[in-house]
């Protein structure tokens, strides 16, 4: 395991977890990983993540419960190729 990202959410404030992962996530390369650290069990992060951006990651828990979670987000290289073959052909249509 070697994330490009690491982000430790007990350093921003819980008003901007949410954005910071999200911001983090729209930067990050096809396969490549962000670390997530955080004080709180982040099953609504999970939520939202899955929500906005269905089939684009994979979610490993490292380390559970209090004072740590950790969490392995990987940016789904599979997705991004469609996404990219899906706006070719979009663009070559029209």
């Amino acid at each position: 395991m070697n994330p490009e990202i690491t982000i430790d959410l007990r350093l921003v404030p819980v008003e901007r977890r949410h954005e910071a992962v999200e911001q983090a996530f729209a930067r990050l390369r096809p396969a490549a990983e962000i670390l997530v650290v955080s004080d709180r069990d982040p099953r609504t992060l999970h939520e939202a993540l899955d929500r906005d951006h269905p089939d684009e990651f994979t979610w490993a828990v490292l380390t559970r419960g209090v004072p740590r979670w950790r969490v392995l987000i990987t940016r789904s290289a599979a997705r991004v190729a469609k996404d990219l073959l899906d706006s070719a052909t979009m663009t070559a249509i029209l």
